[in-house]
């Protein structure tokens, strides 16, 4: 029901169609702003389908009208689910109820699809030697890119051999590419952009660094846990119920480049530290298999379709 030009509302329209002309149980909301229209159309239906949502987002980054809207319409769902403790903490009396699914990632698939390291790393044209590092996120504010570019700008000047690579797509493309030119990045940090090899790189690579202001519990984390990458990021969300400072990584404060920066460059400095940090989150990816989630998500939808 989506439409690719943004800001649309035509997809009311068609959900109203939808609703109108189907039989549904129910419908399964997950953006915020959509999760409010959404449980006011339904206002309409009577006997139409109940809802359950997902938050995947601190709710302190979402805009005040956003915020105010989404918890006065929340009581509407027969069941409501956070992504992680972090997320659940931040609604306050609106997450009393809130139960926490970790929606994982399927496991065996991602560790199956690492492939070949030493190939991707001469796909990618960089050297054996040269320490490799990762971001896998859309090109969006709330990753806060300029402070993965200031960063990446002072471990460059100390260690030039380094190579950061980052994929992902997203509306600041143009922006953030002209950013990597002031700074002078040039081969040291490069924009891939869309890849669906984006777990191959992740397992080539020597660390998974994330500079986010806020999150939820990104896949890409978990991902990276699973193919034993050490991850390096700012205390975003949900990034601290999956990452354990010092254990699978290293946790730094947002809005910080310098301290990220640092951190990089103090955990390529202790091989031996690193190579405990890849063993760690091999097994901590264990407890984000997507299977239970599932199972879970199967027992919701049951409960609340008979209700």
């Amino acid at each position: 029901v989506g439409d690719r030009r943004r800001g649309s509302p035509l997809w009311i329209l068609r959900l109203a169609r939808l609703l109108r002309n189907g039989r549904y149980d129910v419908v399964h909301l997950h953006s915020p702003v959509m999760a409010v229209a959404v449980r006011l159309l339904l206002l309409l239906h009577r006997n139409g389908p109940v809802t359950v949502s997902t938050q995947h987002n601190l709710w302190p980054s979402f805009r005040f009208p956003t915020r105010w809207a989404n918890r006065i319409t929340l009581r509407r769902d027969r069941h409501v689910v956070a992504v992680a403790d972090t997320v659940r903490d931040s609604m306050g009396r609106s997450g009393a109820s809130t139960e926490v699914i970790v929606h994982g990632v399927p496991l065996d698939e991602v560790q199956a699809r690492a492939g070949d390291p030493a190939a991707t790393r001469r796909e990618l044209g960089v050297a054996d030697s040269a320490p490799l590092l990762c971001t896998v996120a859309n090109l969006r504010s709330n990753k806060a890119y300029p402070d993965l570019l200031a960063a990446a700008r002072i471990v460059l000047d100390e260690r030039p051999e380094v190579r950061f690579v980052a994929v992902g797509q997203g509306p600041l493309a143009d922006e953030l590419e002209a950013e990597r030119l002031r700074l002078g990045l040039a081969d040291g940090f490069r924009f891939l952009g869309y890849r669906p090899d984006a777990v191959e790189i992740t397992a080539a690579s020597d660390l998974f660094v994330l500079s986010s202001q806020h999150e939820g519990l990104p896949v890409a984390v978990m991902e990276a846990l699973a193919v034993g990458t050490p991850v390096v990021s700012t205390d975003a969300g949900g990034v601290t119920d999956a990452v354990r400072d010092g254990i699978e990584g290293r946790i730094v404060p947002i809005a910080r480049p310098d301290r990220l920066a640092a951190t990089i460059l103090e955990v390529l400095a202790d091989r031996d530290a690193r190579a405990a940090m890849a063993t760690a989150a091999v097994a901590r990816g264990e407890a984000f298999s997507i299977e239970g989630a599932v199972r879970r998500w199967e027992e919701i939808y049951e409960e609340v379709a008979t209700r």
